[in-house]
């Protein structure tokens, strides 16, 4: 009986031009022509520019005339023989004029085309220019190389797509951003990338890459705050909580907000044995987290980005003196002061001096983060109290690179984590990575970066101390490896010259490379209301049904990763299906089950460049027009808002079922019943004397008996009625 009332909302139909998918082969032959092809819909005839950009090169705009409804908009491709073994990212935007289309957001389409060929490699590196030993060694074995520095870093699972393994050598964890660092989680778990760490000064551990995404690919854990060889660690963070930190930043956020951020960051890095505590100053000191032990790492986090904005400005000394006092109570090793301070208006600069000459003394040292520009009035002071403290001196003007900065400062701090000394690299177990090298003759390493084994991975090689040199494990459906020492002419100086080196690192590299079949399966995507669905059509070379596999379908993109279920729909086909809403690059890999576990198969892009509302011309009127009428209702203009309270359905009579009540009632008659029977109380008896009765005509002795027996019967039935 409920009446249900229809008010369309959203847009009236207007003027609109959009692109509703990109079709483009998965996969081509260098060489190969292809087209790309834009699925064009238009609600009336007009002229519109496509402008392409192929990996990020612009193509040449290229202008067409459209007829309103949905067409086809062609563009013929070539695959160079320079793609081969990699992938082209196409981007398609469409120009229509002002008057022909409505929303702008709807006028991108994406494609992504993988390139047959050999596999490739991409090496990012901190100092492209050492990397010529590595990169020489690996092109002279026949794998294609390409070096980039950390700024061409691939931005996400799309640009890593082109490549089989990717290499990071001297990469510091702040120098790529977390969505990076998680596409490259990704890259290996998902898509069956291979990923490869080696080790330098910023690589592992001193590059702040602990608890990250990264980590968590790699077969080694860089968190070595309980190793044999780490001191212990307390860290006094001392923040400018000062007007000028609440001026906003780029992403909306405060100075004072990101430094709170920056904070949480370096209690990330800390182990469970080391120190922290945090204070903000202005012209007090006010504690946010005293010294403690990190006990519970969340709870801790959380109060350091819960800071207090102050007032006036920073006043150095005192904030120096509170830190060094909380300082004194520290047990740890290792006593580390960090000052976060505006470089435009540092106060207090008197008796700072004498402070941090007697900290040094006590084995405390100080480093100094300073946001603004090198020629602010107090940049050179601060600079100059760093170095007086024993630390080192920040500067940055970009707020965003706090917490990075943070992170680095503390794991340098801590000065455990990169060893420089000489010592032979010890054979742990055979494996296919080192085959064919001659290790009791190999030459010493000069450093390593410290870290520990995961319980799943292989040591193949160790240092002299028992810490993993080489290590590797799966990781999802991809590989990693990690070797803790470095493959230039610092630490592997004397390796370099020597032939095991150049049998070494093809073979490490050859064994993380992708390995998918791409003609084992045939994959078709569909978008619909924010949700993709899957048809894996699996036919053997010989044209058979391949039935009954054990598949499993791992979906990589912005709204994180997921194993989605299939299930097999008919003769060689299975399906699967999994919520894609949110708008960017998602990639899924299927992998079947075979004797050396999960391996991946195929893979495919599902591109989605705008949300799913833009696909649309306006209110669906025909379904609710239906709605409506199933409700009992009616639809409503928009302009009629009366008619939301006008009521116009027939009253609704309910049965409501009584007989439990009904039951209950004539159970407890019967049980009066029962006692009546049972405990039948004699005639004559009276508690209280009943009043003399009124002179009249006597009454017969069994009158009263008389009167009770009837009594009783017609209560009797009246229970049975």
């Amino acid at each position: 009986g409920t009446e249900v009332l229809v008010l369309p909302a959203g847009r009236a139909a207007a003027a609109e031009v959009r692109i509703d998918r990109v079709l483009a082969p998965s996969r081509v032959m260098p060489g190969e022509p292809y087209e790309v092809t834009a699925v064009v819909t238009s609600t009336h005839d007009t002229e519109a520019v496509f402008r392409l950009v192929r990996s990020r090169v612009p193509l040449d705009p290229v202008r067409r005339v459209l007829r309103a409804g949905t067409w086809p908009v062609t563009f013929a491709m070539k695959a160079g023989e320079e793609d081969a073994g990699g992938a082209l990212d196409f981007e398609i935007f469409l120009q229509a004029p002002d008057a022909a289309d409505t929303w702008r957001e709807n006028n991108t389409g994406r494609a992504h085309v993988r390139v047959q060929g050999e596999s490739r490699v991409l090496l990012v590196s901190g100092k492209t220019e050492e990397e010529e030993a590595l990169v020489a060694c690996l092109r002279d074995a026949g794998i294609e190389v390409e070096l980039r520095t950390i700024a061409g870093c691939p931005a996400g699972l799309a640009e890593m797509d082109a490549f089989d393994a990717i290499l990071l050598c001297d990469v510091p964890s702040r120098a790529v951003t977390p969505a990076q660092q998680e596409a490259l989680r990704q890259y290996v778990h998902d898509l069956g990338g291979g990923l490869v760490m080696i080790g330098a000064s910023r690589s592992f551990g001193g590059g702040a890459w602990q608890r990250t995404p990264v980590e968590a690919a790699l077969p080694v854990d860089m968190d070595i705050r309980q190793a044999r060889h780490a001191a212990s660690l307390a860290v006094c963070i001392v923040i400018d909580s000062s007007g000028s930190m609440a001026a906003k930043t780029a992403d909306g956020r405060t100075k004072l907000e990101l430094a709170g951020e920056a904070a949480a960051e370096v209690v990330r890095v800390l182990g469970a044995s080391d120190e922290i505590a945090v204070a903000t100053v202005d012209t007090r000191t006010t504690w946010v987290q005293g010294l403690d032990q990190i006990e519970s790492r969340e709870a801790v986090e959380s109060r350091v980005r819960s800071l207090r904005q102050g007032g006036g400005g920073i006043y150095c000394a005192t904030g120096l003196r509170d830190a060094l006092a909380e300082l004194a109570k520290a047990t740890a090793q290792m006593r580390h002061v960090i000052l976060f301070a505006d470089a435009a208006d540092a106060e207090e600069h008197e008796g700072c001096d004498s402070l941090i000459e007697g900290a040094l003394r006590e084995g405390i040292t100080l480093s100094v983060v300073a946001i603004g520009r090198e020629t602010d009035k107090d940049a050179r002071w601060l600079k100059d109290i760093a170095d007086l403290g024993g630390g080192r001196f920040y500067i940055t003007n970009d707020a965003l690179e706090l917490p990075r900065i943070f992170s680095e400062e503390t794991v340098v701090a801590a000065r455990s984590v990169v060893i420089e000394e000489e010592f032979l690299a010890v054979f742990a177990k055979p494996g296919q990575m080192i085959e064919g090298v001659d290790w009791d003759a190999s030459p010493s390493l000069f450093g390593y970066v410290g870290s520990i084994s995961k319980p799943a991975a292989e040591v193949l090689l160790e240092t002299d101390r028992g810490d993993p040199l080489l290590a590797k494990w799966h990781y999802g459906l991809g590989r990693s490896a990690a070797f803790t020492s470095d493959a230039r002419g610092r630490w592997a100086k004397e390796w370099i010259p020597w032939p095991g080196y150049r049998t070494l690192w093809p073979q490490v590299v050859r064994w993380v490379l992708r390995r998918a079949d791409s003609s084992a399966f045939t994959i078709g995507t569909a978008l619909s209301g924010g949700r993709a669905t899957l048809t894996i059509d699996a036919v053997s070379a010989e044209g058979r049904f391949r039935d009954f596999l054990k598949l499993r379908i791992f979906a990589a993109g912005p709204a994180g990763s997921a194993e989605v279920p299939v299930r097999q729909t008919g003769p060689g086909r299975y399906e699967a299906a999994f919520d894609s809403g949110a708008t960017g690059s998602w990639f899924v890999t299927v992998a079947e089950e075979d004797a050396g576990g999960w391996a991946a198969r195929a893979s495919v892009p599902l591109l989605i460049p705008y949300p799913a509302e833009y696909r649309t011309d306006g209110p669906n009127l025909p379904l609710l027009r239906r709605i409506a009428e199933l409700g009992g209702g009616r639809v409503i203009a928009p302009e009629d808002a009366a008619g939301l309270f006008r009521h116009t359905a027939a009253p609704v009579r309910r049965l409501h079922e009584i007989w439990r009540i009904l039951l209950g009632i004539a159970v407890a008659a019967l049980l009066v019943d029962v006692l009546a029977r049972r405990f039948a109380i004699p005639a004559r008896r009276r508690i209280v004397a009943p009043p003399a009765a009124p002179a009249g005509p006597a009454m017969r002795p069994d009158t009263s008996a008389h009167l009770y027996a009837m009594a009783m019967d017609k209560a009797r039935d009246a229970l049975r009625v």
